[in-house]
């Protein structure tokens, strides 16, 4: 009987949150069964789905039965064929996960990744951001103005501004598009592609500082705007690594390198650019674009996979 009873609350607290998320959200497009109880029990999934018709959810009972994630692939759709809202069934590996959570914090946040993989680069992955001039900056925030430190970044000395500005385009505008700190010669814009499109421009894919023929844009801050005529690229891919670092990969600066990704989205990334100097940590940057093509994130790991020849 309290076996019972617990299954019945347990079932009740699982309707209570989908339906105050629900409402937060204004609906829903899925619910996602997973864990050990989500994955594995398929009379709990059909208990808490059975009342949520009004919200288009609805199950096909002998999928829901005979699901099993683990051998479909990772994800299983066990909704009926017409229902307006899916219902996923999705695969954990719970322990292992624990496991590199655990390394996580006693050693750092690649370390869960280093025991299989040989030679490992932790990634980066590099959102829109800005890099501004003195002039433009006074031009932006005021006279001599002092950007303030919102967060360290990977590489020693740079860090994100709690100051932001906005980009202003042919068909298009981003708001609070972050600054990365210490002040430039010349204010550069690194975008990723979907930025890009977004407001109307085609910048070229370019290593940092090579500005020549770069499309311009006009930078919005909250004591003026500044119409750059030259300064966005999309940022190459590319390597930070200090002169040890480069000697223990065997490359030199400028190389060009290849990186495999693994995981669900399995590729392997060429024309990786190697940066080699004093002051440098060892980091692969990334846009957005590519992070999400491949299912990266900045916990993320890369194994270096040699030099690239040709």
């Amino acid at each position: 009987m309290r076996a019972r009873l617990a299954v019945d609350l347990f079932i009740h607290r699982v309707r209570k949150y989908v339906g105050a998320y629900a409402a937060q959200l204004g609906g829903v497009d899925a619910l996602v069964f997973s864990g050990g109880i989500g994955e594995n029990a398929a009379t709990v999934r059909a208990r808490v789905c059975e009342p949520l018709g009004f919200m288009g959810v609805g199950l096909d009972l002998e999928r829901n039965a005979t699901a099993r994630p683990g051998a479909e692939g990772g994800v299983v759709d066990v909704a009926a064929r017409h229902a307006r809202t899916r219902v996923l069934v999705v695969r954990t590996d719970e322990e292992r996960m624990i496991a590199r959570e655990v390394m996580r914090c006693l050693v750092g946040p690649t370390a869960a990744m280093r025991s299989v993989r040989a030679r490992p680069i932790p990634v980066g992955v590099s959102v829109r951001h800005v890099h501004l001039s003195r002039a433009d900056c006074d031009a932006l925030f005021g006279p001599g103005y002092e950007l303030s430190r919102r967060r360290d970044v990977t590489q020693p000395g740079q860090f994100v501004t709690r100051e932001t500005v906005d980009l202003v385009g042919p068909r298009g505008e981003l708001t609070g598009v972050a600054i990365i700190n210490p002040l430039r010669k010349e204010t550069q814009v690194e975008l990723a592609r979907t930025d890009a499109f977004r407001l109307g421009i085609d910048p070229p894919l370019r290593e940092s500082g090579q500005l020549d023929g770069t499309p311009g844009i006009t930078l919005r801050g909250p004591a003026g705007e500044v119409a750059i005529s030259r300064g966005v690229i999309l940022a190459h891919r590319h390597v930070h690594m200090s002169p040890d670092e480069a000697k223990t990969f065997g490359v030199a600066d400028k190389d060009l390198i290849k990186v495999k990704v693994e995981g669900d989205r399995e590729m392997t990334m060429g024309d990786v650019i190697v940066r080699v100097r004093h002051d440098f940590a060892l980091d692969m940057h990334i846009d957005t674009d590519e992070a999400n093509a491949a299912g990266l994130s900045s916990d993320s790991v890369v194994a270096f996979d040699g030099v690239q020849t040709s």
